[in-house]
C-alpha cells in the first residue's frame, strides 16, 4: 500500500499528523500498524456507523489503542494480537490502563496458558472507572 494511503489510514483512525509521518517512517511499524487495523476490522469491529471496513476509520480513543498493541506489543506475544484487538474492538479494553495492566498480566504469563477470567481480571474487564 502506497504511504499517502497508510497516512489516510492511520489518520483516520484518531492519529495526530506527527504520530502518522514517524510510523511512516518506520516500515516495519507501519505494516504491523496496517495489520492490526485489517484485523480489527475482520473481527467485526465496527468503526464508525454500519460498515466495518479500513478505510472508515474509528473513534480516536480505539484506534489509540490498536496503536498502542501495534507499538507495545513484544514479539514473542504476538499470538495474543487477535484477542487484544478483539477485547478493545467490542470496548471491553477501552483505555489505556487496562490494555497496559493487560500487557503486563500477558509478559507475566509469557506463552503459557490462563483462564479468562483471570486475564479479564487482571486487565479490569467490566469495571467501570469515572473520574
Amino acid at each position: 500500500m502506497a504511504s499517502t494511503d497508510l497516512a489516510e489510514v492511520f489518520s483516520k483512525i484518531g492519529l495526530a499528523e506527527k504520530t502518522v509521518t514517524e510510523t511512516l517512517q518506520n516500515k516495519k511499524l507501519s505494516a504491523v500498524l496496517y495489520e492490526c487495523i485489517q484485523e480489527v476490522c475482520v473481527i467485526g469491529f465496527k468503526p464508525h456507523a454500519d460498515q466495518a471496513d479500513v478505510a472508515n476509520g474509528c473513534e480516536k480513543s480505539k484506534g489509540t489503542l490498536v496503536y498502542d498493541v501495534a507499538t507495545k506489543l513484544p514479539a514473542a506475544l504476538q499470538t495474543h494480537r487477535k484477542m487484544l484487538l478483539t477485547y478493545i474492538g467490542d470496548g471491553r479494553i477501552s483505555n489505556a490502563v487496562q490494555l497496559n495492566a493487560a500487557l503486563d498480566f500477558l509478559k507475566r504469563r509469557k506463552d503459557a496458558e490462563f483462564a479468562t477470567k483471570d486475564f479479564e481480571a487482571a486487565a479490569g474487564v467490566g469495571m467501570v472507572c469515572s473520574y
